[in-house]
């Protein structure tokens, strides 16, 4: 019964036709980041890693992805800064 199931949940999303959804090709760039606090390279584990700190308080650890880099939180960033 579960694979008939599985099966027949499998033929529904074969039979739909696909639908590209490019609404994230329309999201507006983000805006620079402010001036860090300090920046520079650490040592992590045999790699050198750039850092670059902002606002005060607790710290929020942010790390992209592969091919990313740290220009996509340029609205996050701000936001953090208030109480971080």
């Amino acid at each position: 019964m579960k694979y008939l199931l599985k099966l027949a949940t499998a033929m529904i999303f074969l039979a739909m036709p696909a639908v590209a959804d490019d609404t994230w090709l329309t999201l507006p760039e983000p805006p620079a980041l402010p001036s860090p606090a300090s920046s520079g390279m650490a040592e992590v584990n045999g790699i050198s890693m750039y850092y670059a700190t902002f606002g005060e308080g607790d710290p929020v650890l942010l790390i992209h992805g592969g091919l990313g880099q740290s220009g996509v939180w340029g609205f996050l960033v701000p936001e953090l800064m208030e109480d971080h």
